[in-house]
């Protein structure tokens, strides 16, 4: 472990911003009252839960190796489908050329991704009046993402869970809060948070479904165990938001 951390802070290592996490984190929640919440997981991310009530979210802020090449064509058949669907819906007429330029100088998925992102993170707003299409509410963020994304060629759906900064929190409308999955071909899918983590979702985030989210209005969400912080490290991206590390450059 120390030598896989001593090998990425030397291998991003410059005069920079601290953007970059990584290793294990989790954390144990329970409902009051009790009820089951569906288990989910994928390459970053896996939330569970055990006969007792109690609910587990462990997360993997592991450096990636991912050195896929953009662009891209996306082969597996979940991801193309989502990316077809996303393709279809109507999004403002000046995203595209923004899409394109964002992406125009990367090599790499990963380094595409990440100048979507953090071109979300610098242009977004967040306001809950007077909205514009680069202002509004988490959702609204999260949709922009998932358009940005999608036009560059980047399968991606929007997410809904609600975060536990505290020890317990009332489930409501305004409690919930959205952010984005992305695939990323020969690792698969991972959760960001556009306008606050990139490439990961710490284990304060406890994932719902969107279809049955509105189920757990008036529950309370009891933080069991607190989730100790990812291990910060220098990063090559400039961007204020922690972002999970990749062990390959595209530059």
């Amino acid at each position: 472990m120390l030598i896989l951390i001593f090998f990425t802070v030397f291998f991003y290592s410059f005069p920079g911003t601290a953007g970059g996490v990584i290793g294990l984190q989790s954390a144990t929640y329970r409902f009051a009252p009790a009820t089951s919440l569906p288990s989910y997981k994928n390459a970053g991310y896996e939330i569970s839960q055990s006969g007792n009530g109690l609910i587990r979210v462990a997360v993997n802020a592991g450096p990636l190796k991912n050195n896929t090449l953009y662009p891209v064509q996306i082969q597996n058949k979940s991801a193309r489908d989502v990316l077809r669907s996303n393709r279809v819906q109507p999004f403002p007429p000046s995203l595209p050329e923004i899409a394109r330029r964002i992406v125009r100088p990367c090599h790499g998925y990963f380094q595409a991704v990440t100048a979507l992102l953090n071109w979300v993170s610098r242009h977004f707003s967040y306001r809950l009046k007077g909205r514009t299409p680069l202002t509004g509410d988490c959702t609204a963020a999260a949709v922009l993402t998932v358009q940005l994304l999608s036009l560059a060629g980047i399968p991606a759906r929007k997410a809904t869970g609600v975060v536990v900064n505290g020890k317990q929190r009332v489930l409501s409308g305004k409690a919930l809060h959205s952010f984005v999955e992305i695939y990323y071909p020969g690792t698969g899918w991972l959760f960001s948070d556009p306008l606050a983590s990139h490439h990961f979702i710490p284990a304060t985030y406890v994932l719902l479904h969107d279809a049955s989210a509105s189920n757990y209005f008036g529950l309370t969400l009891k933080c069991v165990k607190e989730p100790k912080p990812l291990r910060p490290v220098i990063t090559k991206d400039r961007s204020g938001i922690p972002g999970r590390v990749n062990l390959f450059r595209f530059n």
